[in-house]
């Protein structure tokens, strides 16, 4: 059966980011896309769409070919699963894009009384297309992106779906439907008859990275952290495991025909290998291995299977080495040719005889009508940028990244999909580009630790993006109002304003840069225009700045392994630091309650710390029961909100500054929570939960979205009766807690 995997903490700086960066790697080398830097062509006119923000922008030839339309999708004839008959062909004209109402409610969780609603949605990476016939499924951080292609030159968004928190990170389509995995390892069966409004229909969880998707008939293969999941979506409302396959290590990619399944798969820390395995599936209830084909170490290239034809199946191996495997006898592979493709290490099957490949800015057309002896037809400079993700008839498609670590301002660029005619494979032209792009300064890695709102203005600790000034007056149309303040690692953000401050604002930003000649700790920025955000003082703290919290004229500063810093902010321009209290530990967050600074030292616990004079703060109290620690801390009024791997204590101080359990909320690995409005909002690795907190003895769940995905979640607070949510891989989040409608 399916194993359960543990969560790996969210706070922890570097390691989490090399934990990232590895997730973030491998699926990109699953996806063998290691073609040049993205270069982005000066757009033509764009179209504005609501929200969530997307454009369509278009460089039409002169006469697009009669081939540019697409080819009607694979025949589906033979199977009996419903929904699967291939879409009408396309008309020739196409009708503007209708107007695409807000995201519908996410109701995951229809055993509690109400249900997270999503009022905003910016942001979020691409990571899957699929094509059938007319249309293409687009996925940009959680959304499920639905174009139509009848006319190549000129994609049309038609409709979009939000599935949840994690971003879509492998898609399907056959038919009505259209099949979405997300990074938690969700399946979300998306209905696409009337692709203006899609919306989900079916639902199945797994644990474990999403990692690979194939769909043969009725039959779904999904691939994880776990192995190999089959599922029965002959009912595609009800998908039901049919059966499972246990891989040794991560499964990676697979290909899937006519019951034989290649598997390749490995794992970076507990299986040292990179295998490819013959599995077969015809008995979805037994799968079987039939061979291993191959075993590398874990550092070597995959063995990525590419198609399955007939009696042969196509792999890359070596990053660029494509291998044609004879298994006529599935047990004992015979390798029959091998064709060395240069750089050309993204490759996409383009029918029954024709192999893709690109990289490098060059696409490659293969004939394999002839498995021992591949033929090169053509090969030409690809017209636009971007990883090749798809084929279909006479098109290719490419999908354009920004580069990573990029700080845009206003209207940025987050993925464009290139459609790419092949009517003459020796020279595939342009035929269209559609853009999806976020309205307002969102770091594209989604590094965001900090939201700090006052009114509708939002001062958001975007890492190293440095520090945004939002207006979310609107949630549905964002807009950015400043930025600057870069480099640095920019962790959270406090607010200085009123008639104490001569009415000017000054935003407070705990600075965790890092090395020989960073300058860590406490940096002031004068940010009453927000278009114009100037630094008027900094300190330089010992540590690693990594939370703060202020009091009047005092700011408090978590610094890492130097503990708690005590800093008088009265002149902005040169802030002071009046006094310190160092222990053992990690101190990674810190809240007021009075005249206690309550600090979350890691693996120690929360301390207390007496902070009446501020030039000799004191430890009062600790509090770590068996062994929880405390890797971050809120409060709200005299209650102080403690989430651990346990869940979320809540605690009240007593005279003498002793912390007394006042309530509990039981949920594994929490990591993350938010308080106001009567509501504790909390995130762990498997949701995010909405609690009535108003009796904080009795903390009454109210609202769930189960994504296994919120590990991600960077930062949350709750302002206004709504909820906002940052994650690294998804955006920006503006949610409410509603109640539960018969709709």
């Amino acid at each position: 059966m399916p194993r359960q995997h543990g969560a790996t903490s969210k706070w922890q700086r570097w390691c989490g980011a090399a934990v990232a960066g590895l997730l973030l790697l491998a699926l990109l080398v699953s996806q063998l896309a290691c073609g040049g830097a993205p270069h982005t062509p000066a757009p033509p006119a764009q179209v504005a769409l609501p929200w969530p923000s997307a454009t369509a922008t278009v460089s039409a030839p002169a006469a697009a070919p009669a081939s540019a339309t697409p080819a009607a999708p694979p025949s589906t004839a033979g199977t009996s699963c419903p929904g699967t008959t291939p879409t009408a062909p396309a008309p020739t004209a196409v009708a503007p894009s209708p107007t695409i109402a807000a995201p519908k409610p996410l109701t995951l969780c229809p055993d509690l009384p109400g249900r997270f609603e999503v009022l905003g949605l910016a942001g979020g990476l691409s990571w899957a297309v699929a094509v059938q016939g007319r249309y293409a499924c687009l996925s940009a951080g959680p959304r499920l992106v639905v174009l139509d292609l009848a006319q190549p030159a000129q994609p049309k968004l038609v409709g979009q779906v939000v599935t949840g928190l994690a971003p879509i990170t492998r898609l399907a389509v056959a038919g009505d439907y259209a099949y979405a995995l997300d990074m938690g390892g969700q399946l979300h069966v998306v209905a696409l008859a009337g692709p203006a409004a899609p919306r989900e229909v079916g639902h199945y969880n797994t644990l474990g990275y999403g990692q690979s998707l194939a769909l043969d008939g009725c039959t779904l293969y999904l691939g994880n952290d776990d192995g190999l999941y089959i599922l029965d979506v002959a009912d595609p409302a009800h998908p039901a495991l049919a059966g499972f396959f246990d891989t040794p290590g991560r499964l990676e990619r697979l290909v899937v025909r006519d019951g034989l399944a290649l598997l390749s798969g490995g794992d970076y820390v507990n299986y040292p290998y990179r295998d490819l395995r013959i599995v077969d599936v015809a008995d979805p209830a037994h799968p079987r291995e039939l061979a291993l084909y191959a075993r590398q170490p874990s550092g070597s290239y995959p063995l990525v299977p590419v198609a399955v034809r007939g009696r042969y199946a196509w792999i890359v191996a070596q990053g660029n080495e494509l291998r044609g495997l004879d298994l006529a006898d599935p047990a004992h592979p015979v390798q029959v040719s091998s064709y060395t493709l240069g750089r050309l290490v993204e490759v996409a099957p383009a029918g029954a005889a024709r192999l893709l490949a690109a990289g490098g800015g060059t696409l490659a057309t293969l004939d394999l009508s002839d498995p021992a002896q591949p033929r090169e037809v053509a090969r030409a400079a690809l017209p636009s940028p971007g990883t090749l993700v798809a084929a279909e008839g006479d098109l290719a498609f490419t999908l354009e990244r920004p580069p990573a670590g990029a700080a845009p301002a206003g209207d940025a660029l987050l993925a464009a999909l290139h459609v790419v005619g092949l009517a003459n494979p020796q020279a595939p032209t342009d035929l269209g580009r559609f853009e999806l792009r976020v309205p307002m300064g969102w770091p594209q890695d989604g590094q965001v630790y900090r939201l700090a709102p006052a009114g509708s203005r939002f001062y958001v600790a975007a890492d190293m993006a440095g520090l945004q000034i939002l207006d979310l007056a609107d949630p549905a149309a964002p807009q950015l109002l400043g930025s600057g303040g870069a480099p640095g690692f920019f962790y959270d953000v406090a607010l200085l304003q009123g008639a104490e401050w001569a009415g000017r604002t000054y935003a407070l930003v705990a600075d965790g840069s890092w090395g020989p000649a960073a300058r860590a700790g406490l940096r002031v920025f004068d940010v009453t225009d927000p278009a114009r955000i100037v630094q008027v003082g900094d300190y330089d703290s010992p540590g690693n700045a990594l939370a703060l919290a202020v009091a009047g004229h005092i700011a408090y500063l978590a610094d890492g392994e130097k503990g708690l810093r005590v800093i008088d902010v009265a002149d902005p321009a040169h802030p002071v630091e009046v006094g310190a209290f160092e222990a053992p530990g990690f101190a990674r967050g810190v809240a007021v309650v009075g005249r206690y600074a309550c600090v979350a030292d890691d693996k120690q616990g929360l301390r207390i710390v007496d902070i009446a004079d501020p030039a000799q703060p004191r430890q009062v109290a600790l509090y770590a029961p068996d062994g929880r620690g405390a890797l971050s801390v809120a409060a709200a009024g005299e209650l102080i909100y403690l989430p651990t791997f346990q869940g979320v204590t809540i605690l009240r101080l007593n005279a003498a500054g002793q912390p007394q359990v006042v309530g509990q909320v039981a949920l594994q690995d929490a990591s993350l929570v938010a308080v106001g409005d009567g509501l504790a909002c909390v995130a762990d690795w498997w949701g995010l939960y909405a609690f009535d907190v108003a009796d904080p003895a009795q903390p009454k769940p109210l609202a769930c979205l189960d994504g296994r995905s919120t590990g991600s979640v960077q930062a949350m607070t709750i302002a206004d009766g709504k909820v906002y949510v940052a994650t690294s891989l998804s955006g920006l989040f503006v949610l409410r807690v509603g109640r539960l409608s018969t709709d």
